[in-house]
């Protein structure tokens, strides 16, 4: 049986003890090989425990099967034939490992959620989960976990950044996943010895970095980047290869008027450039393009990209965003982990998710280095999801959680805490957790306390959200290089186009 392991700290972290389970990776032994210009090494250690898997690398082991530094120097040539065997025994044995941990991960972020007692207000309703999960060596720990399928209209977007634009699971989220390492940041500053943290580590320029064995697990509940083609909506729901789009807009567009939706299926599109996004609304059988959400025809229109869009970009920028960037590296998911998709599907979403997040935006001329994720499927199906509950109506609310966190998880409606009245959303003690005015507090906190000078730069009081965005060049340059003309994201929408939505400074 997997324990609980609160030793350090008091953190909460999912321990598999070892000896408990067969092994997955069996003897297979350390090789160095030439091919062509390709030199492969590989190490493994045996599995460790109910299928979870650890392996001794000095770098990151998933995400590439057989490119894996090892720290043994000795060179052993392999003829072509049995090097072929082993590599082929190798990657069978790590495809089966990562899918193992991926279940066990699922099953902790499962007993979260339902620590949390959390459903929709609606009875029937179904919602989509997400969440962020560290793996280190046989330790599994959730960081953050979300729930939601909504997003704010344009005319209703906070100037003073109190309320989330976007509330979808996977957005709400990462915005999670980035307070729990802003705070763990804080945490490891004041932690005896000083700076000592399980997942991140200082580095030499003043800035943390998640550690080198650590993985990044990103699970969602239903697909984030999916297509519904309007043909036989109501009695067929069709999986289509696709780029764009999002699994909450999918869903969210089965409830739309069938009479609207035939309306809308009828008309004639005129094509559009790769690079200007597409309504979501609209014309979900256009493939290729950006989209933005939400996925009902009869909806207000909004400036919110979708889910698969974003998580695209995350694979250029990182999880951690502009704000963060300044305290902390850039992070990238490893490994994608979605549910609710037919075994007779997988084989084409898993090629189409390689479109959306790796080779669509191969072309970019960003600063940063692609770190596409590796995706994998799951069985385990979500207690709220649309297929499990059999409802075509989202639940209203959204979930946030943030594991460490001195404060209980917060329930969103529209974008604000559930029972927060206008008059009192924009005090510091009622505005969510993960909106922009309160990781700006977080951020500003992290940068005094660390004796970060803010040279160059107005006097503190005085900067705005917007300026302390920008306080990274290279983070800048490369979402920009993205943006422009030519570039994978030239339609990306921004929601800030007036200059009007992220003026406000530290309350």
């Amino acid at each position: 049986m997997a324990r609980e392991d609160s030793a350090h700290d008091g953190e909460r972290v999912l321990r598999v003890p070892s000896g408990a389970g067969p092994d997955v990776v069996r003897d297979v032994p350390t090789a160095y090989v030439t091919v062509g210009d390709a030199a492969i090494a590989s190490q493994t250690r045996r599995t460790r425990g109910q299928g979870c898997a650890s392996f001794q690398t000095q770098t990151r082991w998933i995400g590439c099967l057989t490119h894996v530094k090892t720290r043994s120097k000795h060179r052993v040539r392999v003829d072509r034939p049995h090097l072929h065997k082993q590599l082929s025994i190798l990657a069978t044995n790590l495809e089966q490992a990562v899918n193992q941990v991926g279940e066990c991960v699922v099953r902790e972020v499962f007993r979260v959620f339902v620590a949390e007692r959390h459903r929709p207000a609606q009875a029937g309703a179904f919602t989509v989960l997400a969440a962020f999960a560290l793996v280190r060596d046989d330790l599994i720990k959730v960081i953050a976990l979300a729930t939601g399928t909504k997003c704010l209209p344009l005319d209703r977007l906070p100037p003073a950044g109190d309320a989330l634009h976007d509330s979808h699971a996977e957005v709400v989220a990462r915005r999670a996943a980035l307070r729990w390492f802003m705070e763990e940041i804080g945490r490891a500053r004041a932690a005896v010895p000083p700076n000592s943290s399980r997942w991140l580590a200082p580095t030499a320029e003043g800035k943390w970095t998640l550690r080198l064995d650590v993985q990044v697990f990103f699970y969602v509940s239903m697909l984030p980047c999916l297509f519904i083609l309007f043909k036989g909506l109501a009695a067929k729901l069709t999986i289509s290869s696709f780029e764009g789009g999002d699994a909450s807009m999918g869903q969210l567009a089965l409830q739309q008027d069938p009479e609207i939706t035939a309306q809308v299926t009828n008309v004639k599109f005129p094509s559009l450039d790769e690079n200007v996004a597409s309504r979501g609304r609209v014309d979900f059988s256009r493939l290729g393009v950006l989209r933005t959400k939400p996925g009902r025809v009869d909806s207000p229109p909004t400036a919110c990209m979708s889910c698969s869009d974003k998580v695209a970009l995350w694979t250029v920028c990182g999880i951690q965003g502009a704000l963060a960037v300044s305290l902390l590296n850039p992070v990238y998911t490893d490994i994608i982990i979605i549910g609710d998709v037919p075994i007779e599907f997988r084989t084409s979403v898993a090629s189409d998710c390689e479109r959306a997040f790796a080779t669509r935006i191969q072309r970019a001329q960003a600063t940063f280095k692609i770190h596409p994720p590796r995706v994998i499927f799951t069985d385990a199906q979500f207690s709220f999801s649309r297929t499990t509950v059999c409802s075509s109506t989202s639940a209203h609310e959204s979930l946030c959680w943030i594991a460490d966190t001195e404060k209980k998880a917060e329930v969103f409606i529209d974008g604000i805490r559930r029972g927060i009245n206008p008059r009192q959303r924009l005090k510091p003690g009622t505005r969510p957790l993960v909106s922009k005015a309160s990781l700006f507090e977080l951020w500003a906190r992290l940068i005094t306390d660390g004796k970060q000078a803010l040279t160059d730069q107005p006097r503190f009081k005085d900067i705005t959200y917007a300026i302390a965005k920008t306080m990274s060049p290279e983070y800048v340059m490369a979402k920009a290089a993205l943006r422009g003309p030519g570039q994978p994201f030239a339609g990306w929408k921004m929601s800030n186009t007036d200059g009007h939505l992220e003026q406000f400074t530290i309350c």
